[in-house]
């Protein structure tokens, strides 16, 4: 599923003029980064799987040197991907909601992290 999810935010003007990316890198990290910038930085957790649905937690943070910029990422990101009503904005993908969030400066780098935190709601794809 995050191969759905970040094929979405890859594809976003907008996310892109706002990250700014460069050759061969756009700035859209798994787990981290030791990268000072503007970026974005994931991690997909399976949460549960029955056989028939599946749920996971995507965790979004935003590195940027201006805060404003890093909300204004984790918000076109939310707007991207949360579902509204029955309106699946990712194909293959039940329901995506938010389920937290917040943010912080890092005062040794001097970078502001906004992170959001989703749930991700999914047919399962185990074989019974």
């Amino acid at each position: 599923m995050i191969n759905l999810i970040l094929e979405v935010i890859k594809n976003d003007t907008e996310i892109i003029s706002l990250i700014n990316p460069i050759v061969n890198n756009l700035k859209i990290y798994s787990m981290g980064t030791t990268y000072i910038g503007d970026c974005i930085v994931y991690n997909y957790i399976q949460l549960l799987n029955d056989g028939i649905k599946a749920q996971d937690r995507l965790e979004i943070t935003v590195h940027s040197n201006n805060e404003a910029k890093a909300n204004q990422i984790v918000d076109r990101v939310k707007q991207l991907l949360i579902t509204v009503g029955d309106w699946q904005k990712v194909n293959g993908i039940l329901e995506i909601s938010q389920s937290g969030g917040g943010s912080l400066f890092d005062d040794e780098t001097k970078v502001f992290k906004v992170k959001a935190f989703f749930v991700v709601k999914s047919k399962s794809k185990i074989k019974l």
